[in-house]
C-alpha cells in the first residue's frame, strides 16, 4: 500500500479558522464572590427556558461556582425571587 496520497493535501494559505470548537461559556465572567441570591439577572443566566437550573456541562463552570449557584437559586426561588418554573411552560391536564 502506497500512503504518499496523503501529501498532496495542504492547507490553502489564505485559511482562517473562525473561532473555537465550542461554544463560550455561560459563566466565564462569573466569579464565586460575585454569586448572591440577590442579583437575578446573574442567576437567570444560568436557567433554562423553562426555569430549569443548568448543568454544569451547558454552563462550564467549576463544581465549586456551579454549588453556589444551585444555593443561590434556590434561596431566591424560596424568596420568590425567581420563579420555580416559567409561566408560559405551565401545562395543564385535561380530564380524562
Amino acid at each position: 500500500m502506497d500512503y504518499d496520497d496523503d501529501d498532496n493535501y495542504h492547507i490553502p494559505s489564505d485559511y482562517t479558522p473562525s473561532g473555537s470548537g465550542r461554544p463560550r461559556r455561560i459563566g466565564s465572567d462569573v466569579k464565586v464572590a460575585d454569586i448572591d441570591y440577590k442579583q437575578i439577572a446573574t442567576l437567570s443566566r444560568f436557567l433554562d427556558s423553562r426555569g430549569r437550573i443548568l448543568s454544569r456541562r451547558k454552563t462550564r463552570v467549576s463544581a465549586k461556582v456551579q454549588r453556589r449557584i444551585v444555593v443561590a437559586i434556590k434561596r431566591a426561588r424560596h424568596l420568590a425571587l425567581l420563579p420555580y418554573t416559567a409561566d408560559q411552560t405551565r401545562i395543564v391536564r385535561k380530564r380524562r
